[in-house]
């Protein structure tokens, strides 16, 4: 598990739910018995708890589609200038720490995303929309999509991973925290978002306009449970380049009406 010293709880009408801040383990001595650190993740496996994520980007409050191809998720960019926002869904039973990179690097403090950095909480059967680059515990940065060269990746000089949005997310610990003797194995980079495929990435991200969002400090400790998303952004016309079949319709869940399932030919019920 992971218990972080900070959290932080986002109001306003953009941003709702809780933000939760921390590194890779308590950066200082904290309840310690005999000796022990309180830190790091529980390393004794559990059962998955019905944790059910979902990553949606929505551009004037309508969710973008999306088209799979080849193992991965690909998001064809409607207009290029147009602001968006990053939506996390939380359809599970319990709260869930939403750690979210864009092109890269963390929407909450601009670094190289790592999967130790600090994440949204998404309370259970709920949503946060996160509307941008966080500047303060008051506002953030629009994001926008516009070229390459405008991004902030592109800007802050770490443009090789444009073209990627990512999800990674904890479900949160319930009951007593584990105790462990030392906090080896810990690292403080820990594992990296993924990145960007070669030939997607000719749209960015900007650092856009100011917007309220403000936030607040909660507590927060993560357990084992998790699970990834990661979606792949470009034009049309670069994805169609890419071999993503961005031209053809999309997969239906119910394509037909109602009855029973028919028997195949040559069936004779035995």
């Amino acid at each position: 598990m992971k218990r972080s010293r900070w959290t932080l709880l986002v109001s306003g009408a953009l941003v709702v739910g809780l933000l939760a801040l921390g590194g890779t383990s308590v950066a200082g001595p904290v309840d310690e018995p005999q000796g022990r650190q309180l830190t790091g993740r529980d390393p004794r496996p559990r059962p998955p708890l019905g944790m059910r994520v979902r990553l949606e980007i929505l551009v004037g409050g309508k969710v973008l589609p999306t088209v799979a191809h080849a193992g991965k998720t690909y998001l064809p960019v409607p207009e290029v200038g147009a602001e968006y926002t990053v939506r996390v869904c939380n359809d599970g039973p319990r709260r869930i720490v939403a750690i979210v990179s864009v092109d890269g690097l963390s929407v909450l403090n601009g670094k190289p995303a790592s999967e130790e950095h600090p994440g949204y909480v998404v309370a259970p059967h709920s949503n946060v929309v996160i509307p941008g680059w966080r500047r303060s515990m008051n506002s953030v940065a629009a994001f926008r999509f516009v070229e390459r060269d405008k991004s902030y990746a592109a800007k802050v000089g770490r443009p090789e991973n444009v073209g990627v949005i990512g999800l990674v997310a904890f479900e949160e610990q319930m009951g007593r925290p584990i105790l462990l003797r030392d906090r080896e194995g810990f690292g403080a980079a820990g594992k990296r978002l993924p990145s960007s495929p070669g030939r997607v990435g000719s749209v960015g991200t900007e650092y856009g306009r100011e917007i309220d969002s403000r936030i607040t400090y909660v507590d927060f400790v993560r357990s084992n449970n998790r699970r990834a998303v990661t979606v792949y952004y470009d034009t049309v016309n670069a994805l169609r380049d890419a071999g993503v079949p961005v031209d053809g319709p999309s997969p239906m869940p119910f394509p037909g009406g109602g009855g029973f399932v028919p028997p195949p030919p040559g069936y004779t019920g035995k």
